[in-house]
């Protein structure tokens, strides 16, 4: 396995929610490469979970021209601890605190092009609170979906982005493996 050394590192472009970076790049062997990514904050995703149904919110991605559905969730506010970020998107974008907050893992969605890592929540024992939504997130909208119908979306890819049904999926093979496992079922008895 080769490693680098980061010989130069320069910012090409500073957004709001991402930068671009440079690295000029020296292996032991003292070959040069050059790597360019997305900087970004990590992030957080917190499912909550009531009774059989999960909630989801649902946006309109300029990017991809339509409404996905999508792992409530955000990035983590600079000197924030990511369960501190997880409590806080789940009250922005659900209206919900929470009594159980459980850290499913980690998942890095794009190694080769960003170097951010989502910190993954299942949030259960919900409670409403007073709406605190961002104000740049106005078109959120949250649905509840039955955690049986989320394991159908799941299997026909509806509108879920990859990242988003990867973690759906985690969440429902270690917290609610039967769900899937009578999904699969379904699915063969109809074929």
């Amino acid at each position: 396995m080769i490693h680098y050394t980061v010989v130069k590192k320069e910012t090409l472009l500073k957004t709001p929610r991402f930068s671009v970076v440079h690295e000029a790049l020296r292996s032991e062997e003292g070959a040069d490469a050059d790597f360019t990514y997305l900087d970004k904050p990590n992030a957080v995703a917190v499912l909550p979970i009531a009774c059989d149904s999960a909630y989801l919110v649902e946006q309109y991605r300029h990017v991809v021209g339509s409404s996905l559905l999508e792992v409530p969730g955000g990035r983590i506010e600079s000197g924030e601890q990511p369960e501190a970020a997880a409590h806080r998107e789940l009250a922005e974008e659900c209206s919900f605190s929470c009594g159980e907050l459980l850290h499913v893992g980690t998942v890095v969605p794009m190694p080769s092009v960003t170097n951010e890592i989502i910190h993954v929540f299942l949030a259960r024992s919900l409670r409403p609170v007073a709406a605190h939504p961002d104000p740049s997130e106005d078109s959120i909208c949250v649905r509840k979906v039955e955690l049986a119908r989320l394991a159908s979306l799941l299997r026909e890819g509806s509108r879920i982005p990859p990242v988003d049904g990867f973690i759906l999926y985690r969440i429902l093979v270690n917290y609610y493996p039967n769900l899937l496992e009578s999904s699969l079922e379904r699915k063969s008895s109809n074929e």
